[in-house]
């Protein structure tokens, strides 16, 4: 039986700091390689989180038509490639560009014969690949935390931004909801962090 239905930690419509452009940043629950010194902790335990139908997941996202393109975090994406991969396909339907983040390295990847995974990644612009490394921390890219991880372009679509990606920096957002609680989201370094926190 195919599972339609993606374990999530959390969205958001509209980041601008998750990739290139306007996106639906999209951070699934769950992940077994558990990197010394990750930041997410908290999306490891795949109990947590909430389980989201793939295709009322699509509805949310294609209803923001100022957005360029969908980010998919983690968690560990590929630990739950079948639903991903679905949701992913119809993304590129929507011509919406696909950026995808995972610990493990494309060719272990590949070396799995999977038809889920394969779909995941026939259905990815641009993969962010490699474990964080605590011993090689790095934030002078964007997007990544250490100097092992790779940006491996998988189609065309961005073809400028292999160019200039060095371009970008590393910035974070503020979201206070209704409620009074605040969220952040993107990378800056702790030291930054705690600066702002003082004031």
């Amino acid at each position: 039986m195919i599972r339609n239905s993606l374990r999530i930690h959390k969205y958001i419509q509209g980041t601008e700091v998750e990739g290139p452009g306007k996106r639906f940043g999209l951070w699934v629950q769950g992940c077994s390689i558990h990197c010394r010194g990750c930041a997410e902790k908290r999306l490891w335990d795949f109990n947590s989180g909430y389980d989201m139908d793939v295709k009322q997941l699509f509805e949310i996202i294609k209803k923001d038509a100022s957005i360029e393109g969908i980010t998919v975090l983690g968690g560990e994406p590929f630990e739950q490639a079948t639903p991903l991969g679905i949701l992913l396909e119809m993304c590129q339907k929507a011509n919406l560009n696909v950026i995808t983040f995972t610990g493990f390295e494309l060719e272990l990847l590949l070396a799995k014969r999977d038809a889920a995974i394969d779909k995941v990644l026939m259905n990815t612009d641009l993969l962010i690949d490699g474990a964080f490394k605590q011993e090689l921390l790095d934030y002078s890219r964007p997007w990544v935390g250490s100097i092992n991880q790779r940006y491996l372009f998988l189609s065309d679509r961005f073809k400028k931004l292999q160019d200039d990606f060095r371009n970008y920096q590393n910035r974070m957002e503020i979201r206070i909801d209704k409620n009074g609680v605040v969220q952040a989201n993107g990378m800056w370094k702790k030291s930054t962090i705690s600066k702002i926190m003082e004031v």
